[in-house]
């Protein structure tokens, strides 16, 4: 990527959720990764996170409402709806949607 280059929008669909309380330090949804991704972002680009591990959607949320960077959305999905395999295997989602502030 070009210096001074920007994204638009990003996506995090189905990211591993390592659901062992030990492995949570492993999780990409970090108040750092948020920081990083605004820092790389446009005012008003678009974080869609989606996953089928409910606790990993409330962490995410939590991380989400108290980061400056980013305000959780009223949008409830994605722009384009293609199932991935992740999705089709899953018997439901949570979808997240954050605005750069």
């Amino acid at each position: 990527m070009p210096v001074g280059a920007h994204f638009g929008d990003v996506y995090l669909l189905f990211p591993d959720p390592w659901p062992k309380r030990r492995h949570h330090k492993n999780r990409v949804l970090k108040p750092g990764f948020l920081a990083a991704v605004a820092a790389r972002t446009t005012k008003g680009a678009a974080l869609y996170f989606r996953t089928d591990h409910e606790d990993y959607f409330r962490e995410a949320v939590a991380l989400v409402r108290a980061h400056s960077d980013w305000s959780e959305s009223a949008d409830a999905g994605l722009p384009f709806e293609e199932p991935t395999v992740f999705q089709k295997r899953a018997e439901r989602h949570f979808t997240l949607v954050a605005k750069r502030a």
